[in-house]
């Protein structure tokens, strides 16, 4: 390599590494300039708490949901960090967090985001071992089933999509891996209305037209009578 050559390479790393440490320290000033946003926890409007478990005894979980006051960034209050693994073998469930300046970034064990037409949750499954396991997904809809706007929830594991709200379990096989889900929540379409005003309709429609079909039937009478 020619010295032209190196000192180009030089100059090249150097210019990177200012690079990398500016973004960093503009990153970093700027979450301690503007803070961290918050969130209201009061303003919960659903939550949903799901859990992984293996075979092998390994357990750990996490909650994700909907506030008014949260957005798709880090919120205190509403949102909360995921801790650090222990050594050793062991499963962890958690939310990916897509972050450049807000701080702090990456994993979280409870994502709250804010109500849209379309709203979508990042869940990674970390299973630390040795051997092959499966795998047990469990959630608890409860509170969503009693929320007043219908929602439908779907677990998304590539090909598979589960609905959420019809079964509370989902059950996958796993090697020392992280795997990617995708939770995917959605205002229900209206299928028609309330089946009973519906019928109500229908049944007061039904009794117009039968009046005005036998109103009919005898003004044809009272004429065919008078003009015989």
């Amino acid at each position: 390599m020619t010295a032209v050559s190196l000192s180009f390479c030089q100059a090249l790393r150097v210019l990177l590494l200012v690079g990398i440490s500016f973004l960093l320290l503009f990153g970093s000033a700027t979450a301690r300039c503007f803070g961290v946003p918050e969130g209201n926890p009061e303003e919960v409007l659903w939550s949903v708490a799901i859990t992984a478990r293996s075979d092998l005894g390994h357990e750990d979980g996490g909650t994700f949901g909907v506030a008014p006051s949260a957005s798709v960034l880090y919120e205190d209050g509403l949102d909360e960090l995921e801790p650090r693994p222990t050594e050793g073998p062991g499963l962890r469930l958690f939310f990916h967090l897509e972050q450049v300046l807000n701080f702090p970034p990456g994993k979280l064990n409870k994502s709250f985001i804010t109500a849209d037409d379309y709203m979508d949750w990042v869940m990674r499954v970390e299973y630390r071992g040795t051997t092959p396991v499966q795998i047990t997904l469990t959630w608890d809809v409860q509170e969503l089933l009693q929320a007043s706007d219908p929602i439908e929830l779907r677990l998304i594991d590539g090909d598979t999509t589960v609905d959420m709200l019809s079964v509370s379990s989902y059950v996958y096989s796993s090697n020392p891996e992280t795997k990617t889900f995708t939770v995917v929540a959605e205002p229900r379409e209206d299928t028609g209305g309330n089946p009973l005003y519906v019928l109500v309709v229908a049944s007061y429609g039904g009794m117009v037209a039968l009046f005005l079909f036998l109103r009919r039937r005898r003004r044809k009478s009272s004429k065919e009578a008078q003009n015989p």
